[in-house]
């Protein structure tokens, strides 16, 4: 609680998504699991869309080495800048680089409020206290896939098609 109080003080802005995952897409689901690579894809980049509008004429993006399952780290970049770039002018510069989160302090620092959410979204210990302590540095959040399965349902189709 020390560590995130004073996390809280400093200025951090947090921007995030969330899914309950019973509302992942057909389009992630497959007889052998999750396509987990691409649904990280997907996650990650309509997270870094809150972060738009922005005038900004270089775009850095750090990013965890390790792997991802069924997509390869040039892939995962090229996903992600083309995602993005329709968001910035076509002058800017994207760059995304795979950094290791365990001696980087700014992805430490993510991963610790990302558990924290995660405690906050599934009941877990000091989930609604972690939360209270970080809602004033959160400037965007969004729900994924919401309400997925019931428009699938009313439709007869995917809505993301």
């Amino acid at each position: 609680m020390k560590t995130f109080n004073f996390f809280a003080r400093q200025d951090i802005r947090v921007f995030y998504v969330f899914f309950k995952i019973g509302n992942i897409p057909a389009e992630y689901r497959h007889k052998k699991g999750l396509e987990s690579g691409l649904l990280y894809t997907a996650i990650v980049e309509q997270a870094i869309r809150l972060l738009f509008p922005s005038g900004e004429t270089e775009f850095r993006l750090s990013r965890d080495i390790r792997p991802l399952k069924g997509i390869s780290q040039v892939k995962f970049n090229e996903m992600l800048k083309v995602g993005i770039a329709p968001n910035l002018s076509a002058k800017s510069i994207i760059q995304v680089e795979a950094v290791d989160s365990s001696v980087n302090t700014n992805i430490q620092i993510a991963d610790w409020v990302c558990g924290a959410l995660f405690r906050y979204y599934n009941k877990g210990k000091n989930g609604e206290e972690y939360f209270f302590i970080l809602k004033n540095s959160v400037i965007a959040r969004e729900e994924l896939f919401e309400n997925y399965w019931e428009n699938f349902a009313k439709n007869k189709k995917t809505p993301f098609k």
